[in-house]
């Protein structure tokens, strides 16, 4: 192993200290490589949950401003449609409300967590391997 020289594309030499990678490490590696996909996948359902918490809301809100006497149709799935009166249209909205909302906090609790274990990896794996490994994001 050893010392090694390379040229970066200014022309400049650099050296490069070559690190024996062992199968823990490869270990490591690939336990991060994975967690930042569940990461990423848990962040984009954070982020529709969120978008659906939102439009519940607005259509509680748009819900509240109709007579009580009003026919809510709702649809379910791709092509079925339901007609319920406004109390029962507002309880399934709430209900459904209620379950994204532990949902959030469901998927916040193990982004914390997988972020947390991210971090533990990124400095084991910088440590051994230093500016030899890029573990950030684009």
């Amino acid at each position: 192993m050893g010392n090694q020289n390379q040229i970066n594309m200014q022309g400049a030499q650099i050296k490069r200290e070559d690190v024996e990678i062992t199968k823990d490490d490869q270990a490591n590696i690939n336990a991060f490589s994975k967690m930042n996909l569940r990461y990423h996948t848990i962040s984009r359902e954070l982020q529709t949950l969120q978008e659906n918490i939102k439009n519940l809301e607005d259509a509680l809100t748009e819900m509240e401003l109709m007579d009580d006497t009003d026919v809510v149709r709702t649809k379910y799935g791709e092509t079925c449609l339901v007609s319920l009166d406004l109390e029962q249209a507002k309880a399934g909205l709430e209900k459904i409300l209620a379950q994204n909302k532990k949902d959030i906090a469901a998927f916040q609790t193990e982004v914390d967590e997988v972020k947390k274990k991210m971090n533990k990896l990124k400095a084991t794996l910088y440590t051994k391997f230093g500016n030899s490994i890029n573990l950030e994001e684009e």
